[in-house]
């Protein structure tokens, strides 16, 4: 691991679980490992990020942890999984009660990764959504006043 932005955190390792195409070689997919010599009651896993230090985050192989679960799963298949990541149509984007024309075309897609605090968007769009939410004030996301 980097010194950057790794030596900030105390933990053991990172543990990658992009999809199988995303690995240098078979066995160096850990999920996909797992999937082929455990037998996994549904073949997915629930990750629960903690918001406090009064509260463990956790990773659940095999499925989630009923108590960490806020509302009914939903699912929405991979796209291009032949990239290898955890990559998702995106319907539409909305801050606030606010829906954005970006993805109207149907062309969006988002990866999702639990390691990642960034927001990456197609340069073409990042000067408008700075435009209608600039952080803060997050919360309404009202375009400041000039």
């Amino acid at each position: 691991m980097t010194e950057e932005p790794f030596h900030a955190f105390s933990f053991d390792g990172v543990l990658g679980l992009g999809l199988d195409s995303l690995a240098l070689a078979p066995e160096f997919s850990f999920f996909g490992m797992m999937a082929k010599q455990v037998a996994l009651e549904h073949r997915s896993f629930g990750v629960f990020l903690a918001d406090t230090d009064a509260e463990v985050s956790e990773i659940s192989f095999g499925g989630s942890s009923e108590d960490k679960v806020a509302s009914p799963m939903t699912w929405a298949p991979v796209a291009l999984p032949d990239l290898g990541y955890w990559q998702v149509e995106i319907k539409a984007i909305r801050i606030g009660d606010r829906t954005l024309d970006y993805c109207a075309d149907g062309q969006c897609r988002a990866v999702v990764d639990t390691g990642t605090s960034l927001l990456a968007v197609p340069e073409d769009f990042a000067e408008g959504l700075q435009e209608v939410c600039v952080i803060p004030p997050l919360r309404g996301c009202e375009p400041e006043p000039p």
